[in-house]
């Protein structure tokens, strides 16, 4: 059997280890809170950006549309009037008019699906920043020296009950026979 003197220091020994350990546990989960939250800082930027890429593409696209919806209706017009057709009246209007209805329609839907992208992108860039919130709260719960002064005073009381238990401390009243 070891002596008290011995076991004392491999227990103060163990208790400290413990300590260090606590501490660089809840320093490196401070640390990978923050990392976190830096990337989720970043992740939201880049959905904001996709937001208003995608209005601008949509933009873009739902013009080029227009241009080719004039585009066409401008080549019914010409075809009308070099048939000799009242291209102001009849089928060869109606026919331009729904040209025109049917660009303005798809331009449109290219809109909306593209402020639809970008409120999802929002929607995500929002997701993010809630992500990056939490993060922080959890890197500012991190305290390390907390954690190593919790696992010291645990492995103290350990040490008491097992120094009790063994009838060489101030806990062998509580032996049990």
């Amino acid at each position: 059997m070891c002596e008290p003197v011995s076991i004392g220091i491999m227990l103060a020994s163990s208790a400290g280890l413990q300590a260090f350990s606590a501490y660089g546990d809840a320093k490196s989960q401070k640390g990978q809170a923050n990392f976190a939250a830096g990337v989720a800082d970043n992740n939201a930027v880049l959905a904001d950006a996709a937001a208003v890429d995608a209005v601008q593409r949509g933009g873009e696209e739902a013009n080029k549309v227009l241009r080719e919806g004039r585009k066409i209706a401008g080549q019914q017009r010409l075809a009308a009037a070099a048939s000799g057709v009242d291209v102001k009246t009849g089928a060869p209007a109606q026919l331009v008019d729904e040209t025109d209805f049917f660009a303005n329609l798809d331009a449109t839907t290219i809109r909306n699906n593209a402020a639809r992208a970008a409120w999802g992108n929002r929607q995500e860039a929002q997701d993010y920043r809630s992500s990056a919130a939490m993060n922080r709260a959890v890197a500012k719960a991190s305290k390390p020296g907390q954690a190593a002064a919790i696992s010291l005073l645990g492995s103290a009381v350990s040490t008491g009950v097992t120094f009790g238990a063994a009838g060489m401390g101030p806990l062998k009243a509580l032996k049990v026979t």
